[in-house]
């Protein structure tokens, strides 16, 4: 494990900047381990200089954590046990967030965010975890510095009351998002670890070990996706960020515990991940997929599906069934999505948690813009072509809309 301190967030961001001017968006840049912090950059993508990283205690502290309780919908037995020692309940809560990824866990007390949503969903990501009750987290994990993973997570980090430790791979991308999220973070003093594979990280009676990435070097930036196997009694899940079969191989390759319960399948769905031999190392008996409606990618891919499929393999979408929640006490699963929450006529009390409910959580009065979050795309109130409820972001002020990177409706001309 390494850590990168305030002072040497401060000087990747001098650095980015000197290598590659003020005006440079959209380019992953790579810093080698064996050169100085003034040579030149000689490749696509490689890990954070050793130069930025400061010697710190192993592991994190843990933070005292708020825990909320309400209903569970549905029960799935998934363990055929005797009498077991069932554990107070753990929820894993993919949100409906589009086109992107945001993953909440959380087990009494304790809390950690994988990823936070695309740009322009900042209202959606602080109010999903506000309604959630969440306002400290032990870990905020960046899997990966593409725009549809941290694209909210500086507003996330500027609205919580308390982050223990900020994870992310040993990677930097020169986007504006990418240095916001740096900004953010130097202003709230954080320091940044970048956990090395087979590391593990305590979550109260949960752990989080991370099984990708393998390597220093890749040529596509979401093979550094940090992969995280969440361990909870005898349940457990596979969180993949965008990791493709590069990633998947290596991860095959170093022998390390796949067989999981619950899988979120990597990358949206693409056919670039989830391959079969991953798959039936996995052998999962659910399956959560964060994907947006009618998106321009293809997502899922249909050769997944099949081998989802052919997996027998309970498959949950967030296009479909809006934000999905797996919640375990060790031994049983039980799933909620928004859409089964509509049809339940009389919920099932037990002591767990609520999944927020974005079309209550997101309206506001003073609005007057709404945007797509799939389409990117901002219209006033009055047109007629506004997405669905669970896909709009809202805006006061159309600058505001203008400045998250939305453009506007050429039928409504906001």
């Amino acid at each position: 494990m390494r850590k990168l301190s305030r002072t040497g967030i401060l000087l990747l961001v001098f650095t980015l900047l000197f290598l590659t001017g003020c005006g440079t968006t959209g380019q992953t840049q790579t810093l080698s381990a064996q050169e100085s912090r003034t040579e030149s950059i000689t490749a696509t993508e490689t890990p954070l200089s050793n130069a930025f990283v400061d010697e710190q205690p192993e592991q994190p502290k843990t933070q005292e954590l708020i825990a909320s309780a309400d209903p569970v919908v549905e029960q799935i037995s998934n363990k055929e046990v005797e009498t077991p020692a069932k554990l107070e309940p753990l929820q894993v809560t993919v949100f409906d967030v589009g086109q992107a990824d945001c993953i909440l866990i959380r087990v009494g007390e304790h809390s950690a965010l994988i990823d936070a949503g695309d740009i322009g969903q900042d209202y959606l990501i602080t109010n999903y975890l506000s309604d959630a009750q969440v306002r400290k987290l032990n870990y905020l994990v960046a899997t990966h510095p593409h725009a549809d993973h941290i694209g909210s997570m500086s507003a996330v980090i500027r609205d919580m009351e308390n982050i223990g430790t900020v994870l992310m791979p040993g990677v930097v991308h020169t986007t504006d998002t990418f240095e916001r999220l740096l900004d953010a973070i130097e202003e709230k003093d954080l320091s940044v670890t970048i956990p090395e594979a087979g590391e593990v990280f305590e979550l109260g009676a949960a752990s989080l070990q991370v099984l990708a990435p393998n390597k220093d070097s890749y040529e596509d930036i979401n093979n550094y996706s940090l992969v995280l196997r969440l361990t909870y009694g005898q349940v457990g899940f596979l969180l993949t960020g965008d990791a493709e079969d590069v990633s998947e191989s290596e991860q095959l390759a170093e022998n390390y515990i796949l067989d999981v319960d619950v899988l979120k399948v990597g990358h949206h769905g693409s056919g670039s991940s989830t391959t079969r031999s991953y798959l039936n190392a996995i052998s999962p008996k659910f399956a959560a997929i964060s994907v947006g409606v009618d998106n321009t990618y293809g997502h899922p891919d249909a050769t997944v599906m099949e081998i989802l499929n052919e997996a027998g393999c309970t498959v949950y979408r967030t296009d479909k069934d809006g934000t999905i929640t797996f919640t375990t006490d060790g031994v049983d699963i039980e799933v909620e999505t928004n859409k089964a929450q509509e049809t339940l006529e009389t919920p099932t009390e037990s002591a767990s948690f609520t999944t927020p409910e974005p079309q209550a959580s997101i309206a506001k009065a003073s609005t007057q813009y709404i945007g797509n979050i799939n389409s990117n795309i901002f219209h006033v109130q009055s047109c007629g072509t506004l997405p669905a409820e669970k896909n709009r972001v809202y805006f006061e002020m159309r600058e505001e809309a203008i400045s998250a990177n939305y453009r506007p409706c050429k039928k409504c001309h906001p």
